[in-house]
């Protein structure tokens, strides 16, 4: 005899019609609520910030490979490309000074290569 195991009911779940549909669409709207703070927040610093100059962004990105290397830490591996940065911050409220790349899509990475909080009331 074959044993059951004790939170089987030998019933088949019903997929409820429209469920996948319903989260799939929060999950949309969410996103695109995110989009629209990130757009909000990057045109908010566009006005305090001159032009990024991608070059400076990589020679930036180059120097924290050099400080890793000298220290000898793994090399930062930056998920996105110079031209992608609107602008850099310098200081942050709660972690003092180093360099932080924001995108264009509002996400922040710090000269590490890690991602950081995106308010941008939080960086100087």
């Amino acid at each position: 005899m074959k044993k059951t195991p004790f939170w089987w009911s030998g019933k088949k779940r019903k997929t409820l019609t429209g469920s996948l549909e319903r989260s799939r669409a929060a999950l949309v709207a969410k996103f695109e609520k995110r989009r629209a703070a990130a757009g909000h927040s990057n045109r908010a610093l566009s006005r305090d910030i001159a032009e990024v100059d991608s070059e400076q962004v990589a020679g930036l990105m180059q120097a924290a490979a050099l400080v890793a290397l000298k220290a000898g830490v793994p090399r930062p591996r930056f998920p996105f490309e110079a031209r992608e940065v609107v602008a850099i911050h310098t200081r942050h409220r709660d972690d003092g000074s180093g360099v932080w790349f924001r995108l264009e899509d509002g996400r922040v990475f710090r000269d590490s290569g890690e991602r950081c909080a995106s308010d941008p009331d939080a960086y100087d």
